[in-house]
């Protein structure tokens, strides 16, 4: 013990006495071929139970002095409180490693303090071998009835082997999050048959919480295996806002029971288009409102162009959606979306007993406002310059005007996405020219050459409300 108690850190591995040790741990494990892990392990001052001599050969089983024990049982520890003695697991139980049976033996100093664990692990396959050999060694002594033992042995072990096999299948799919699957592990035998009824109600519930908590956002905490805390880090992202236009003439006509409704399919249909676009993360829903970002929890480099063709497959799915509702009368029933592209704070945000998963700072604000200000300008899809500087190239766009946010005190270009680059016929394609050439000739402050080509574009839309409202500027400039 006292010289086990000098192996601290992975260095000692080269010592001697690390050496000496992991041979009598091989010599034992060696000894019997249904031993395969052979381990020392001790308790930190931090209540962490840690490997220290393994005499497993150089591989990715082999555990290193330090590394942590991740799954302790009840019995291990037990292990570690007075009365020292050997405890032997009565049941098989489940680790990174395997099914296992485990004993676990203490290695006492000279006045009777514990220093470590001795740690033996047989398979479960071993105890199933086990079985299987008892069954024919019955056989081989009961010759008259070996066609009964055979058929009532190969049944309990069907019994079983099967509803286990089913049942490790299923909580391989629960680490992965894949919650979908409805089977149910049915078996003969009650323990096995509760054991199957208890993950069914786990699935159940998880696919219930996965409908609170962004599933990559666990799946990902599960693959670095680590809990959920407070915390953020700061990157860059893309950030989505959207509104649904009317919704305060939707509450006043609509009966309460289609508002739940509809309200529902309209969220089903903009979340699956943000999903679908580069795998966004739908962040929350607040009244008929929804934000969405993209760059988190792991980091994309398209974020910005996701962000925008989701916004346009909203437009798009929302179209189709609405045709087939009974309006009661609120016409022109859209979505207004702002997106906008900077640095965030995205993380955890909260207290320790509970958490909301979500993104802060001036990128998020913008989206925000750039959403509300589709209203104003009589558009649907607003987008900040930076991620305009982004996407430029991929979409067709017109400027739309420039504007301060407030907290800000420099100007921002805002811009509005009406299709992917290519895909509006070429009178579209010459209106927006015609629009963007009279924005930089009102960015030029050329208020004459503006009015000009605005007054001629309003002529083939007088409905478009950005139009009337740059014209308006320009007149008042023009004046003053």
């Amino acid at each position: 013990a006292d010289k086990h108690a000098s192996l601290k850190t992975k260095d000692d591995e080269k010592s001697q006495v690390y050496l000496d040790y992991q041979k009598k741990l091989r010599r034992i494990r060696d000894s019997s071929k249904d031993i395969r892990y052979v381990y020392t392990f001790r308790k930190r001052a931090d209540e962490k139970i840690v490997f220290v001599v393994d005499a497993e050969e150089p591989s990715d089983k082999f555990s290193h002095i330090g590394d942590p024990y991740e799954s302790p049982t009840s019995v291990l520890l037990e292990s570690f409180k007075p009365p020292y003695q050997v405890r032997v697991e009565s049941e098989f139980s489940k680790d990174d490693w395997g099914i296992w049976l485990s004993a676990f033996a203490p290695v006492l100093d000279r006045n009777g303090n514990l220093e470590a664990l001795v740690g033996m692990d047989i398979a479960a396959e071993k105890a199933f071998e086990y079985e299987r050999n008892h069954l024919l060694v019955i056989l081989g002594i009961a010759l008259p009835l070996v066609s009964i033992v055979a058929f009532v042995g190969l049944l309990f072990s069907r019994k079983i082997s099967s509803p286990i096999r089913d049942l490790a299948s299923e909580l391989q799919k629960i680490q992965g999050l894949d919650l979908d699957s409805k089977h149910t592990v049915a078996s003969s035998i009650q323990e096995i048959s509760e054991i199957g009824d208890a993950v069914s109600d786990m699935k159940r519930g998880l696919r219930s919480f996965s409908r609170y908590v962004p599933t990559e956002v666990v799946r990902n905490l599960m693959e670095l295996k680590k809990e959920a805390e407070v915390g953020a880090d700061k990157r860059e992202m893309s950030f989505f806002f959207s509104d649904l236009a009317n919704f305060t003439k939707i509450c006043e006509k609509w009966p309460q029971e289609v508002i739940a409704e509809h309200l529902d399919e309209y969220f089903e249909c903009i979340s699956r288009s943000i999903m679908k676009a580069g795998h966004g993360t739908v962040d929350k829903f607040v009244g008929d409102a929804v934000m969405a970002f993209w760059g988190a929890p792991k980091p994309i480099s398209d974020h910005s162009k996701f962000a925008c063709q989701a916004a346009l497959s909203c437009q798009h799915q929302l179209e189709k959606l609405v045709s087939g509702w009974n309006t009661y009368g609120v016409a022109d029933i859209h979505t207004r979306i702002g997106i906008s592209t900077g640095n965030a704070l995205v993380g955890n945000f909260g207290f320790t007993e509970r958490l909301s998963y979500t993104a802060i700072g001036d990128a998020v604000n913008l989206a925000s406002r750039l959403e509300s200000l589709n209203k104003i300008y009589g558009t649907r899809i607003l987008i900040s310059e930076d991620t305009w500087k982004i996407v430029h190239k991929d979409f067709e766009w017109r400027q739309i005007d420039s504007i301060v946010v407030q907290g800000r005190t420099n100007a921002c270009r805002i811009f509005e996405i009406v299709a992917e680059k290519g895909q509006v016929s070429d009178e579209k394609a010459r209106t927006l020219s015609n629009f963007n050439e009279a924005m930089f000739l009102y960015m030029e402050r050329k208020w004459n050459d503006a009015s000009r080509v605005l007054t001629e574009f309003l002529k083939g839309h007088p409905e478009d409300k950005a139009t009337k409202l740059i014209l308006e500027r320009c007149l008042r400039f023009q004046t003053e």
